[in-house]
């Protein structure tokens, strides 16, 4: 398989494994949320809050990996010029998850 297939194939399975861990992870949010409504507004909203970072965070972790995975893996891009690790990774995911696009 080319290198441009491989990595099309990748960014439609990163795409949709995002949508659908983020969709199931708020349907969980919003069922913890609704089960905790007696404790008042405060809490549900904290619960909401705080479970969307943690879903952001998870993403933004599987996106490095696949990022990894592409140059370690499949050798289909490289960060050019340096040894990276997975902090790199890490943060290019990040930096790119957050639009601000400086990647």
């Amino acid at each position: 398989m080319s290198g441009f297939l491989l990595s099309v194939l990748l960014a439609i399975l990163l795409i949709a494994g995002t949508v659908l861990f983020h969709y199931e992870g708020l349907k969980l949010t919003s069922r913890i949320a609704q089960h905790e409504k007696r404790q008042g507004a405060r809490n549900n909203t904290l619960i909401v809050i705080f479970s969307v970072m943690f879903l952001h965070l998870v993403e933004i972790g599987l996106y490095g990996f696949v990022y990894w995975l592409g140059d370690a893996v499949f050798d289909i891009g490289d960060f050019a010029g340096r040894a990276v690790g997975w902090k790199d990774y890490m943060y290019y995911s990040a930096e790119n998850f957050t639009t601000l696009g400086l990647g």
